[in-house]
């Protein structure tokens, strides 16, 4: 009696179709899930960026920023790790954002308490909070224009102290697919890395140079969104 089956040059062929099928499938699948993201934060940037101004016209003040190390946020309420400042954030004692939304492209850092937190980020200069210590000229990177240009300078880091020195008031930005918010592979004159500026036109995320590529993905003052 004859055995009905599969020759082993048939199976390999089966086995090569379903590489090539998953080898065209899984990055499409990737950079869609890039792409969603990326609309996520602009979304949630754009958000934030409404609330904030919402206090703005309240308040006459955009809303203080609170800080642990490098990383530098809006806060909802008051500061979480000083709980005998009475300062507000947009969620409390008004509600301008039910929420503070976490940063879609998740870069977690400790918080006070054991748990973690993965911020969209915001600089200003002006009243701060950072590591529980108030600061009434707290200083920030705000560029003086849209290629991210500090003092004249391009790519050189010029923290100010006072709203008034700085053109772009805030920048909000979430941390893009590559996770970090500074340049890490672009060398300066100086033979030493960009690892500062965090809003230069060499560090937007740009989804031409391909979906899943470097870069921050940015918020400025007047509705500018890099990309």
């Amino acid at each position: 009696m004859k055995t009905k089956a599969f020759t082993l040059i048939e199976l390999l062929i089966v086995v090569a179709i379903i590489a090539i099928l998953a080898a065209i499938a899984v990055p499409n699948f990737l950079e869609a899930q890039t792409r969603a993201k990326v609309s996520r934060a602009k979304a949630d940037l754009r958000s934030l960026a409404i609330g904030a101004e919402s206090y703005y016209v309240d308040n006459n003040a955009y809303p203080y920023t609170n800080s642990q190390g490098t990383s530098i946020w809006m806060p909802g309420g008051g500061p979480f790790n000083n709980t005998t400042i009475r300062a507000g954030g947009i969620t409390s004692p008004i509600a301008y954002m039910t929420t503070i939304p976490e940063d879609v492209f998740k870069h977690a850092i400790d918080e006070p308490g054991g748990f973690k937190a993965a911020p969209i980020y915001m600089e200003k200069a002006g009243f701060g909070i950072t590591n529980g210590v108030v600061l009434r000229n707290k200083p920030s990177r705000v560029p003086n224009d849209a290629n991210g240009t500090l003092n004249g300078v391009s790519n050189t880091l010029d923290a100010k102290t006072t709203e008034s020195e700085t053109p772009r008031v805030w920048i909000m930005y979430s941390l893009g697919p590559d996770m970090t918010p500074f340049v890490t592979d672009r060398p300066v004159a100086n033979g030493t890395v960009i690892n500062g500026s965090r809003w230069t036109i060499l560090n937007r995320y740009d989804p031409t140079n391909g979906t899943i590529s470097t870069g921050n993905i940015l918020r400025l003052p007047g509705g500018e969104n890099f990309p």
